[in-house]
């Protein structure tokens, strides 16, 4: 499994493309909230919607006590190996799923809103 090092060079990588991807195809007019991809836990990628409009930038704890954003829905990667094989096949999501090396917390209805954007 990769470190903290690893998870935040991964989101260092792919924010900027998910950044591009939703200033070229608008959400729907409803979608609004705030989604975090968490790899790890020191670091993620924070997905926020509101007015059709949609924004990513990296999450990370710089120090010991600063608490992850507050988000609508949180989706948990044990690293970046599992994040990457969710990006390559998203049918792996059920496998990884029940070896808990992912976990999804709150409403996920965010979540399909981000993805059918």
């Amino acid at each position: 499994m990769a470190g903290p090092a690893a998870c935040l060079a991964a989101c260092e990588a792919i924010v900027p493309l998910v950044q591009a991807a939703l200033s070229t195809a608008p959400l729907p007019a409803d979608a609004a909230g705030r989604l975090l991809l968490r790899l790890g836990d020191k670091a993620g990628i924070l997905l926020s919607a509101a007015d059709g409009c949609g924004n990513a930038e990296i999450w990370r704890e710089d120090s010991g006590d600063m608490r992850a954003p507050t988000a609508d829905a949180v989706v948990r990667f044990d690293g970046v190996d599992s994040f990457r094989r969710v990006l390559t096949d998203e049918k792996a999501v059920p496998t990884l799923l029940v070896r808990r090396k992912l976990r999804l917390e709150g409403d996920l209805s965010m979540f399909e809103k981000f993805k059918s954007g």
